[in-house]
């Protein structure tokens, strides 16, 4: 993953990072710390458990700091360590009884109710250096389409006057993660790729401008979210169900929009 920054291919070191969290997740859950801490006779395992768990979150912390800071440093506050750049990790270099800082949620869930995001929906006011006249549409985030989406008539119709939507409107989009069963390339087309996905209830063809960034054998069994309740549309002919999200900046290749691949497919997206 270090080699992945150097040559700053960031989702590809991102990736490579997000294993990492998931191989450390594995090894707690089949160690069972809180297990063993209740056998006197298992604290050496214990200690070297939480100190091998707590060396790799010292890994990760500084492998997300170029895109997570805010992140990477409440992580190296709760371990009790101080920043180290990326290019000179080394595992195992955590010293032993360094006194842990205050632990807290290093991303607390949103405990709030839909009524109460809609009621902070309708009373969030842009901050005083920020007015909604500094929206445009470029600004809008991009996304690949599998499948055109239908456009607003002269009305704006489901937005506000500040261009935008409301809760209840966002709700309508229907995102679902599918996983890629089948990929091809769409003859006479450099840009399109058609996918059969599972999106846990039945199967579906979409097709997707994504040929520029990923090869068709890189999407299989790919974990992927999509818009799921678009109309069909055809592109080169192919009947398209849906719609692949991905993100990319102006003229850049796009990337696809993942989930973690425990998640079923057909989850809803939310």
């Amino acid at each position: 993953m270090v080699r992945q920054f150097d040559a700053f291919q960031i989702t590809g070191a991102l990736q490579d990072t997000w294993e990492l969290v998931r191989a450390v997740n594995q090894y707690i859950v089949k160690r069972e710390p809180w297990a063993l801490a209740k056998k006197p006779d298992q604290r050496h395992t214990l200690e070297a458990t939480l100190y091998h768990a707590a060396d790799a979150l010292r890994v990760v912390a500084a492998l997300v700091d170029p895109v997570m800071p805010g992140a990477a440093e409440r992580i190296r506050r709760m371990l009790g360590v101080t920043q180290e750049p990326w290019t000179e990790l080394k595992a195992g270099t955590l010293r032993a009884g360094t006194r842990l800082g205050t632990i807290e949620p290093l991303f607390p869930r949103i405990e709030k109710t839909l009524e109460e995001l809609r009621a902070m929906a309708e009373t969030a006011t842009p901050p005083p250096d920020q007015t909604p006249a500094a929206v445009t549409p470029a600004a809008a985030p991009p996304v690949v389409a599998g499948a055109a989406l239908p456009t607003a008539g002269p009305a704006q119709a489901g937005r506000d006057g500040d261009g935008r939507l409301s809760i209840d409107d966002f709700m309508k989009v229907e995102l679902r993660v599918a996983r890629v069963l089948e990929a091809e390339a769409v003859p006479k087309s450099k840009k399109l790729i058609k996918l059969r996905i599972d999106v846990g209830t039945e199967q579906r063809t979409i097709v997707a401008g994504i040929a520029e960034a990923y090869q068709p054998d890189q999407l299989v069994g790919r974990s992927i979210v999509i818009v799921a309740n678009l109309k069909p549309a055809k592109l080169m002919g192919i009947e398209s169900n849906g719609m692949v999200l991905a993100a990319s900046v102006e003229g850049g290749a796009p990337s696809l929009v993942s989930v973690d691949p425990s998640m079923p497919a057909g989850a809803r997206v939310r």
